[in-house]
């Protein structure tokens, strides 16, 4: 991805072992990859979720990933197998965990214990403890401007308790294959998988909470909410998983730029029906995708 990294070494305290935790949740994730599936038929790369002992069809590929829904405090064990002929590696993107399952090949772990790439046909397993709630990405961590930019990305929500997913919404902005200019168009940009993204519905009135993914592997995004003369306000209150302080979470004008592997939610309520749009511009290119969002009148009960 990106951007500067900077890696830092953290040594254990005398005597510190890794907790044994027993009766994990455990979910099942699988990294595939499809040809032609994407324009000018690139490959498309992806995850599926495994639900018991049937699995998915091996070409079968999710863009964006599936959400992962965790509770906070809650210990998970996520089995990450590669069905792909390619290494790879899944990173959970700003989690606060210990260093060896949070997925980075060569790099995560503590000693000689290090994690390495997911080879073909083998499994990594991350046990974890999510210690707050929080909108997050996971992707790949390896050979990222093809894997991420052809869809290895998704959203990783993690709960005190069960969303509303009528007013909770998730906006997982990506790649769609590596650039390419022809009778496609530029195909680059990905909202929520699509150039054409599905409508997003709204009541007014009604408080809506936005979790806004920015996980293109080599640009910025900027985000626009509003109509075709007047942007819109919202409320900000997290960013990169974590709750913002109160002084922060002012009304603003709904607009916003972020970088790769970054996160924002906003609160936004809907003053008045009708049709609106989140617009997502990607920087340097100017491609846009643009989120329709259809806003209907509150519905109030009258008593005879």
């Amino acid at each position: 991805m990106r951007g500067l990294v900077i890696g830092m070494h953290v040594t254990p305290a005398r005597g510190y072992k890794e907790p044994v935790v027993n009766n994990r949740r455990t979910i099942r994730l699988l990294a595939q990859k499809r040809p032609h599936r994407l324009a000018g038929f690139q490959t498309a790369y992806g995850f599926m979720l495994q639900d018991g002992d049937s699995a998915p069809p091996r070409d079968a590929v999710q863009i964006p990933g599936p959400i992962l829904e965790l509770k906070r405090g809650e210990p998970v064990r996520l089995v990450v197998k590669n069905n792909m002929d390619e290494p790879t590696g899944v990173h959970w993107h700003g989690l606060e965990i210990e260093s060896f399952p949070d997925g980075v090949p060569g790099f995560s772990g503590i000693g000689t214990r290090i994690m390495p790439p997911i080879a073909p046909a083998d499994s990594f397993v991350a046990e974890f403890t999510p210690p707050r709630s929080g909108t997050f990405p996971y992707h790949s961590h390896l050979h990222e401007l093809r894997q991420i930019g052809s869809g290895m990305y998704g959203a990783l929500i993690v709960s005190d308790a069960p969303r509303d997913t009528l007013r909770d919404h998730v906006v997982v902005a990506g790649g769609g294959g590596l650039p390419v200019f022809d009778k496609f168009g530029p195909s680059f940009l990905l909202v929520n998988g699509r150039d054409q993204p599905r409508p997003i519905r709204m009541t007014v009135g009604e408080p809506n909470r936005l979790r806004i993914v920015s996980i293109h592997a080599d640009n910025i995004l900027r985000f626009r909410l509003g109509d075709d003369s007047t942007v819109a306000t919202w409320q900000p209150i997290a960013r990169d998983g974590a709750d913002l302080p109160v002084t922060l979470q002012g009304r603003q004008t709904a607009t916003a730029e972020m970088g790769p592997g970054e996160t924002a939610d906003y609160t936004y309520v809907p003053i008045k029906p009708g049709a609106m749009t989140l617009e997502v511009w990607m920087s340097p290119t100017g491609t846009r995708v643009a989120v329709p969002i259809i806003v209907s009148p509150r519905v109030v009960a009258t008593g005879k």
